[in-house]
């Protein structure tokens, strides 16, 4: 017998997907997001732009306001021309998330071996205002991390057969995160 429809497993998937994607976009915990869901409620603080709550980061010493800002963009400047390894997490070739890593660990603000863009993403860091983006930023997209060379230009290692490299910031669905030093 010949079936033509989706998996359930696959719809199980996609639905635990889109249900975490939705509670990330309305800023609430899991737990909260599921309960609203399940009675009907309406998410409370949908956020266009950003699935991250956006934190004042004063008084404390970070990425784009300074010397630590400066260091991260330096050496993620030092990978450019790298060659793109799904997993990698060193120069002889890394993915989006190991390249951060390895210059996050090159600097000192990051310790351990190489970590997954989750944590990147969610730890570690502050959401900041797209105008207040400078030097040694990370800017995040579901999917992937590159780090901020400046206001508008950032250094990424883009993908398959690709080598990391200098371009402009896509703002499309980007959110700013600023590494505590």
């Amino acid at each position: 017998m010949k079936t033509h429809g989706i998996s359930g497993t696959a719809v199980a998937a996609v639905a635990a997907g889109g249900f975490l994607l939705w509670t990330g976009i309305t800023g609430q915990p899991v737990i909260a997001g599921l309960r609203n869901l399940v009675e009907g409620r309406p998410a409370s603080r949908l956020r266009t732009g950003s699935a991250f709550p956006v934190r004042s980061s004063a008084g404390t010493s970070v990425a784009g306001s300074g010397e630590l800002g400066a260091r991260i963009a330096a050496q993620a400047r030092q990978g450019e021309g790298v060659m793109y390894r799904w997993g990698g997490d060193q120069p002889s070739g890394w993915d989006c998330s190991g390249f951060v890593s390895y210059v996050l660990r090159q600097v000192g603000a990051m310790t351990g071996r190489r970590v997954s863009g989750q944590f990147l993403v969610w730890t570690g860091a502050t959401t900041i205002s797209r105008s207040q983006t400078g030097p040694g930023d990370l800017l995040c997209w579901a999917g992937h991390v590159a780090i901020a060379l400046s206001p508008t230009q950032m250094i990424e290692a883009p993908g398959r057969g690709k080598r990391t490299r200098i371009t402009s910031i896509r703002w499309t669905g980007c959110t700013v995160r600023r590494v505590k030093g």
